[in-house]
């Protein structure tokens, strides 16, 4: 093999590009972006995302970055593409950015006599692999399955431990167009693996609709599990993270995702939720499973604006801690702690927020604070709504009479006896 092309260097493109080299392959980065190579190129580029950024300082001299698609195809074997595939109205995914890459290495595949594989990493709606293969023979008169290979192989990370999922992922799963193409994914993929996952073999539909039903299955677990924490708060003495906790230890049922707290956000879980069910609509079935979750997920801050209210006295000073949708990351995409913000702000209340990372906000309403000091000096009410380590080691024994909203469980309680603080823990009756 001769080079590991990535189209996209966005959150995931780069880590991927960084651990394939990481392992001994010879990487090619892509990316339609001028600025961004030319930073990955003389190593300012900066990235928050954990590990990514001693990587790039460490490898980003010994990759090939390029603005240039012929260059991928004339040097790698395989192209991996990771660009964004934004939701459309109806809740489906957008193949745009997927389609223009490839239009573009169509027109030097066509002039390539060995076989090429290409990998579509981004989140497709399902069919949308079938019309790729058309795109490709149309554009290239070359047989999908033969002279070109074609998978469709998502990652399943999250932001802020990207490096450790791709490294020690639960599972990987491949659909192929061909044994031959399957195998060679297969290859490369596992090289990257700190552990020896399952790996599943299949065709483009199923591996297209294990995606979203994955991520839609996981959403309906933390509403579950939200439904049970709001149970709680209006039952004396019941507490939702002992309730949950217990039938966790269940083996058909498991702890993971299962906490209660505020609802699910981010880049993923919100629209592959949404991705579902208009898959669901098209296909004629009248199932609205995935249209209750997500509209469920929309209520969480309702009932936590109420808690909020319930607590709170006229001309005090509400503050926020944490802005990204989950730690160790500065993506605010559909971030509870942010709808919560706007929500406030919108019924006319003082508000200010801190977090580590996130440094910028487009409602500009949102009032951040240099420091987390500065947040919960000034406020009179704070809600923890991100769970960052930094928030976890707050000595609320130097702060007196502040209401506190843990939406996570992450204070320990049992330190601060002597605190003139009120504790709230959502799930837990108040």
């Amino acid at each position: 093999m001769k080079f590991v092309s990535v189209v996209g260097m966005g959150k995931l493109g780069l880590p991927l590009t960084l651990m394939f080299k990481l392992n001994g392959f010879s990487v090619i980065g892509c990316d339609v972006d001028f600025d961004k190579i030319k930073k990955l190129k003389n190593g300012t580029f900066l990235n928050q995302e954990p590990q990514v950024q001693d990587l790039l300082n460490k490898l980003n001299s010994s990759i090939l970055f390029t603005t240039d698609e012929k260059e991928i195809i004339e040097k790698s074997d395989i192209t991996f593409i990771v660009v964004p595939t934004p939701s459309k109205k109806d809740g489906s995914f957008s193949s745009e950015h997927v389609n223009k890459v490839i239009n573009k290495i169509c027109f030097y595949l066509k002039k390539k006599k060995q076989k090429h594989t290409i990998v579509v990493t981004s989140t497709l709606s399902p069919g949308t692999m079938e019309l790729i293969k058309k795109r490709i023979e149309k554009q290239t008169n070359k047989k999908v399955g033969k002279e070109i290979g074609l998978c469709y192989s998502p990652e399943l990370i999250a932001l802020g431990s990207v490096i450790k999922n791709l490294t020690n992922p639960d599972f990987l799963f491949i659909g192929e167009s061909d044994k031959e193409s399957g195998d060679l994914v297969e290859s490369i993929r596992k090289k990257i693996c700190l552990n020896k996952p399952k790996i599943i073999r299949t065709n483009w539909i199923n591996a297209e609709l294990i995606k979203l039903s994955l991520n839609a299955y996981i959403t309906t677990k933390i509403s579950f599990a939200n439904m049970i924490a709001r149970m709680a708060e209006n039952i004396k003495d019941a507490d939702s993270e002992i309730i949950l906790n217990a039938i966790g230890q269940d083996s058909r049922i498991g702890t993971k995702y299962l906490q209660g707290g505020l609802g699910f956000g981010g880049p993923c879980f919100p629209r592959d939720n949404r991705s579902l069910y208009s898959t669901i609509k098209n296909i004629g079935l009248k199932i609205d499973l995935p249209l209750k979750i997500d509209s469920f997920n929309k209520k969480q801050i309702d009932f936590v604006y109420k808690l909020v209210i319930k607590l709170y006295k006229k001309n005090q000073k509400i503050g926020i801690l944490g802005l990204s949708y989950k730690p160790n990351t500065d993506v605010t995409e559909e971030s509870q702690g942010i709808l919560l913000a706007q929500k406030i702000i919108e019924n006319k209340i003082p508000l200010i927020a801190f977090d580590p990372q996130v440094k910028e906000v487009k409602d500009k309403k949102i009032i951040l604070m240099n420091s987390m000091e500065e947040c919960i000096t000034d406020s009179d009410v704070l809600i923890i709504a991100t769970q960052w380590d930094k928030f976890k080691e707050i000595d609320w024994n130097k702060y007196n009479h502040k209401i506190i909203i843990d939406c996570w469980g992450i204070v320990d309680v049992t330190s601060c006896k002597n605190s003139t603080n009120r504790f709230v823990k959502l799930g837990k009756y108040i």
